[in-house]
């Protein structure tokens, strides 16, 4: 039980000058007489006489040790009962001080139980301290084993009652190797709690005293506190989950429940701290788990959103349905800054299309660039658009050299043009010879000769005359019409006779009567190519052997000037030529009578 006597001597020595402590003294009174001890201790009030000062502390060391001061570490007090814990310290402090640390343990349970006065901020006598100081000693002495029977759990009880006062507790070296254990209790203390605020106030106690155990290296702790903050994470993730934002109706089916919102926020946000603490301690399975969770909640919202009953709501920013579009692409965003990639297309796609939110065509970009590094290949074309918008070329080109690397010829080809052209792309002649040329190799005739073209012309690739021709002379090798027309412009564009007459007689030779009629005219008339009359007249007849009635004509007329009037009149006939043909004969005759 508390000791009255003790509490007397207390309240009467307290307040008392320095006369009434002399007389309080000398009646009897232990505070008293320890308090005049101070003084003349001290030299304060009083001359300095330190043989009065330890007189007095002797008589107040008798007086104390011959009390009959019965202390029981189990005692429970009076909920009616006085506890004044600034006087109840420091008679517990005084009765230390004196040699009696069973008396002053009963004390330290008194002001270690008692109600601090939230309300005092006199440094002097600040309740809160003087309790936190009570807790910790009772602690320290649980522990030690030297007043209390050791005992590791009442010990944990008190150091837990000191952190309500004093935060500073877990700093202390003799609380440290009991950091997990104390956690354990604020734990508990969270898991009987139904009250939210209060059960995450404790759940913060708990994750306090786990960090300090981890720090100490205690990898347990860290285990503990990872599943720990888990299963935090998933009791508000159930809750979130059964807060629903929408709701049925019988008169007017489903719609928007408004009142649901703050608070599923609430359960959400809750999720998404306990999710991220669980990461910071090495969690990675907590990150993926959060980044679909907030990515099933933007889903959630944006179906709300369908449930509302806003017209023009495009209109109004504080508008339901807009306000539910806007926490979406938040979930999603936050989703994507902790790696969920399977967000990226839905935010670039609303970004895009600017049929939910206001259109941003960068931030659109920028959510196709993340797709696109992933491996996605759904936002090419989007992404590529996007670039032609915003007059990105590097990009573009960018997109295109990859596509034509890891593609088709045809890819090659296209992007040869491109660069040629300048279409979408930064005009580049260099790299336009590059790509057509590379896509030109493969083998296919019209590019080839295509790309023949673009060098004789200059059209997109530097003008040269020599790789014109060697490309023409690729696809010429095997077309009888690219012979023909490799032969022409070599007469006609380039001015090499030479290489003219080859491409046009192996041309000629194998093609029809026309080629052979217009080769033999080149060569009657110098034509761009070498004047040859024996050519000509060789050309001339194969033309017409093949049926051509102009060459049949023309080798007439070359027989009749060399007088083989026969041949002549043969041909003559082959063209249709009658008169001519029977002129030629009576001239075969007056040669013959000759």
């Amino acid at each position: 039980m508390i000791n009255d006597t003790l509490r007397e001597w207390w309240n009467q020595a307290e307040e008392a000058d320095c006369e009434e402590l002399m007389r309080l003294s000398v009646e009897g009174n232990p505070v008293a007489m320890h308090k005049l001890g101070d003084m003349y201790a001290s030299g304060e009030y009083v001359a300095q006489n330190k043989e009065r000062a330890a007189f007095w502390y002797n008589e107040a060391k008798k007086v104390f040790f011959d009390e009959d001061a019965h202390f029981d570490e189990d005692a429970h007090f009076d909920e009616d009962a006085h506890r004044d814990v600034f006087a109840a310290y420091n008679i517990a402090s005084l009765s230390e001080k004196l040699g009696n640390k069973e008396i002053a343990a009963e004390w330290y349970i008194v002001a270690a139980s008692g109600e601090a006065d939230e309300d005092d901020y006199d440094d002097d006598y600040d309740e809160k301290s003087y309790q936190y100081e009570a807790r910790k000693k009772l602690a320290q002495w649980y522990l030690e084993g030297t007043v209390f029977q050791q005992n590791t759990d009442k010990a944990c009880y008190w150091i837990k009652n000191a952190f309500y006062n004093s935060e500073d507790i877990v700093n202390e070296e003799f609380v440290k190797p009991y950091c997990k254990q104390i956690a354990e209790l604020f734990k508990n203390d969270a898991d009987d709690e139904e009250e939210e605020a209060e059960k995450l106030k404790f759940v913060g106690y708990a994750e306090t005293f786990y960090k300090k155990a981890i720090e100490s290296g205690d990898e347990e702790a860290k285990t503990a506190l990872i599943a720990y903050c888990k299963q935090i994470a998933e009791l508000f993730k159930n809750k979130a989950n059964n807060i629903s934002l929408y709701e049925y109706r019988s008169y007017v089916g489903s719609c928007y429940c408004s009142n649901n919102l703050e608070p599923k926020l609430n359960a959400i946000e809750t999720v998404e701290l306990f999710y991220k603490k669980a990461a910071a301690n090495g969690d990675e399975e907590s990150t993926n788990t959060l980044a679909t969770f907030l990515n099933s909640v933007a889903k959630e919202f944006l179906r709300a959103s369908d449930y509302t009953s806003d017209n023009y709501w495009y209109y109004r920013e504080d508008s339901d349905k807009v306000k539910l579009i806007k926490k979406a692409v938040q979930f999603y965003e936050k989703a994507e800054e902790i790696g969920d990639t399977a967000c990226l297309i839905e935010l670039a796609t609303m970004f895009n299309e600017g049929e939910l939110i206001k259109r941003d065509a960068k931030k659109a970009l920028l959510y196709y660039e993340k797709a696109v590094s992933f491996g996605t290949t759904k936002a090419d074309r989007k992404l590529f658009d996007l670039y032609k918008e915003l007059g990105k070329t590097d990009k573009i080109a960018e997109i295109l050299e990859k596509r034509a690397e890891d593609g088709t010829a045809e890819d090659k080809w296209n992007l040869g043009l491109k660069y040629a052209t300048g279409e979408d792309v930064a005009k580049d002649a260099e790299k336009a010879a590059k790509w057509l040329e590379c896509a030109a190799s493969s083998g296919n005739a019209d590019w080839q000769w295509e790309l023949g073209e673009h060098y004789r012309d200059g059209n997109g690739l530097e003008e040269s005359a020599e790789k014109a021709c060697e490309w023409f002379e690729k696809v010429a090798e095997n077309s009888v019409e690219k012979q023909w027309e490799l032969g022409k412009m070599y007469a006609d564009e380039f001015g090499n006779s030479e290489k003219a007459e080859d491409w046009l007689e192996k041309a000629a030779s194998q093609g029809d009567s026309e080629m052979r009629y217009e080769l033999a005219l080149r060569y009657a008339d110098g034509d761009r190519i070498g004047k040859n009359a024996a050519k000509a007249k060789e050309w001339f007849l194969k033309s017409a052997e093949s049926g051509n009635k102009k060459a049949c004509v023309k080798i007439a007329e070359i027989y009749e000037s060399e007088k083989e009037f026969k041949s002549a009149a043969k041909f003559y006939m082959d063209a249709g030529e009658t008169e001519k043909a029977n002129r030629c004969l009576l001239g075969a005759l007056d040669s013959v009578e000759k």
